[in-house]
């Protein structure tokens, strides 16, 4: 299951808590929050179901060690990070910290299975965690897990139909080239390579021309980066029809996206005859594409997969993921730092300096859920980090440097030419 866990590091700025305190904080998260405790077990039936344990009875400990260099506390981190976990064993987690004695730095680390939790949680997790620390006290969750699935198991019965359809109808407009494999570098198969890792960010000023171009034509900052990543998919591979995945955030209220759940869900996007028109006419479709499948985005991914499915007759490759090969999502914006302890926003890049194209590069253990992955995060000068994962499995590092090359090439040169129209 390596391929289905988040991972995360984080370095510490600020005064470090004693080990004791950070032990005591993630034990209360982990009474906190029913998927902290969680493991799966399959019915009779086939149905996947969710055990959830009492605290007392998770066993596994926060994680405490000690390290001469940074590349050896990653070393540490990721082989923890990179180990199967066995889904009928609870708890579907491992976290830690890890000092290094180099320079004193503290490493706060995280690996957390897709099944109990997504970005959003993360994110939840860390906050909670950051103010446990400072000795504040967390407010009464008012839900519950099982008073979100008594909500989706509701939709299901009652409004799904018509979701179901809008969907079917969207997808069969498409060729059927644009469902077609991509070209690879290795053959496609079940082994498991990690993934290529690249990051980049785009200063202050060029985010804030990209979010001007966004709201000059009525779109989010997400539509821009979509329309740029159609862009360069077109460009690098020649094809016009194909499907870029999104995520959606579905908890419907903030009691809601305060529970440590996994509450997103993939939307296939689709583009047609891309390269035939200029960019804004790309935006304005990939701001129209996203909207509408936001209204519908309730409808599990799953199920429009199985819908796909059965329309078009034909056997997925149990290594390629349903539907699309390529998608964006956004890491949310941490809360700004207080005067005391929190967490950088990038994870450290030990593997490889930052080079003069301002790339950074490390290899991962985990692939990444697509064949290729673009991550953004708003940062907390105002700029914008890029982050682009390719299955190592699929491709060399060099195509992942390239196309990484593109989408930051593309999104520099159109934060300086916001009113061009290019090709």
């Amino acid at each position: 299951t390596s391929g289905h866990i988040m991972p995360l590091i984080r370095r510490i700025n600020g005064p470090v808590a004693p080990a004791a305190a950070w032990q005591a904080a993630w034990s209360a998260l982990v009474a906190r929050h029913p998927a902290l405790r969680c493991r799966l077990h399959e019915a009779d039936d086939g149905t996947l179901l969710r055990d959830v344990l009492q605290p007392a009875a998770i066993t596994r400990a926060f994680e405490l060690a000690d390290a001469v260099t940074t590349d050896e506390a990653l070393d540490h981190i990721r082989a923890r990070q990179s180990a199967p976990m066995d889904l009928a064993e609870a708890p579907l987690w491992r976290a830690g910290l890890v000092t290094v004695a180099q320079d004193g730095a503290s490493l706060f680390w995280l690996a957390q299975h897709h099944a109990t939790g997504d970005g959003r949680s993360i994110g939840v997790l860390t906050g909670e965690l950051l103010a446990l620390l400072a000795g504040d006290d967390l407010p009464a969750l008012a839900e519950t897990p099982e008073t979100i699935s008594a909500r989706e198991q509701a939709y299901m019965a009652r409004e799904a139909g018509a979701d179901a359809q809008w969907w079917a109808k969207r997808l069969a407009s498409l060729p059927a080239s644009a469902f077609d494999d991509w070209e690879t570098d290795f053959p496609r198969s079940l082994r498991t390579a990690g993934s290529h890792h690249y990051a980049t960010s785009l200063t202050s000023a060029e985010a804030a021309a990209l979010t001007a171009l966004a709201r000059r034509h009525s779109a989010s900052l997400h539509a821009v980066l979509l329309a740029l990543l159609a862009h360069v998919v077109h460009r690098r591979t020649g094809r016009q029809d194909f499907l870029i995945g999104t995520t959606a955030t579905v908890p419907e209220s903030a009691a809601e996206a305060a529970v440590v759940h996994y509450g997103v869900n993939m939307l296939p996007l689709r583009f047609a005859s891309v390269g035939s028109g200029g960019f804004e006419a790309l935006l304005r479709h990939a701001r129209d594409e996203l909207n509408d499948a936001l209204t519908h985005a309730r409808y599990p991914f799953a199920r429009i997969y199985q819908d796909l499915r059965a329309a078009r007759i034909g056997a997925n490759h149990p290594g390629r993921y349903p539907v699309f090969d390529i998608a964006i999502t956004e890491n949310p914006a941490p809360p700004p730092p207080s005067t005391g302890t929190h967490f950088d926003q990038i994870a450290p890049f030990a593997r490889q300096a930052q080079g003069g194209d301002g790339i950074r590069y490390e290899r991962m253990p985990n692939p990444p859920g697509q064949d290729m992955v673009l991550t953004y995060q708003r940062l907390g000068d105002g700029g914008l980090l890029l982050d682009w994962q390719m299955n190592a499995a699929l491709y060399h590092a060099d195509i992942g440097a390239f196309w990484m090359e593109g989408l930051a090439d593309a999104a520099r040169w159109l934060a300086a030419h916001p009113a061009a129209d290019a090709e």
